[in-house]
């Protein structure tokens, strides 16, 4: 994935600046999303890996009526500004 531009954010060791940092990495909107599937635990989110994590957030949509999202195409389209390229690997 790859790594956000240097700017300044805050403490890095502060657990909200950890959780963005973290989930940006996929995409924009993704860290909201994770932080409502976990109804705001922002410390079990840190705990889960990615793995995990997705499939909590595509339960989590399935119980809002949401149709569960590719996030990592949503990222990578966010920054490639083509929708229609699939990511690599």
């Amino acid at each position: 994935m790859p790594q956000l531009p240097d700017i300044d954010i805050g403490d890095p060791n502060d657990p909200t600046v950890k959780h963005v940092l973290r989930f940006r990495l996929v995409s924009r909107e993704y860290p909201l999303i994770v932080t409502k599937a976990y109804a705001g635990d922002l410390e079990a989110a840190a705990k889960d890996d990615e793995e995990t994590v997705a499939g909590r957030v595509r339960l989590w949509e399935s119980s809002q009526g949401i149709s569960p999202r590719n996030w990592v195409a949503i990222g990578h389209a966010e920054r490639t500004g083509d929708p229609n390229e699939p990511p690599a690997g």
